[in-house]
């Protein structure tokens, strides 16, 4: 088993979010919380900053381009889960 960790990233800064994914994700030995993005740039890097993210994007697209993510979560609503996740997997 390799000792290297899951680079995650997350969309979506709501009550959610914060509540329940980055919580858990933050607790994992085995993740490495390296990007958030959202559109509430002062919410965004209160976030990063509660949950030690690094790299934080306000554009999901530029965020899936550039991070270097093992892991995407989506915590957006619904509607947006199909072309983040397309896009996600044809990175």
């Amino acid at each position: 088993m390799s000792n290297e960790k899951l680079r995650v990233g997350v969309i979506g800064t709501s009550w959610w979010a914060d509540l329940e994914h980055l919580p858990g994700l933050h607790a994992r030995p085995d993740v490495d919380l390296v990007a958030l993005c959202g559109r509430n740039t002062e919410r965004l890097e209160a976030m990063a900053a509660k949950y030690n993210v690094r790299q934080t994007f306000t554009d999901w697209q530029r965020m899936v381009a550039r991070a270097g993510l093992d892991v995407l979560v989506i915590a957006t609503p619904n509607v947006l889960h199909y072309p983040q996740a397309m896009a996600a997997i044809e990175s």
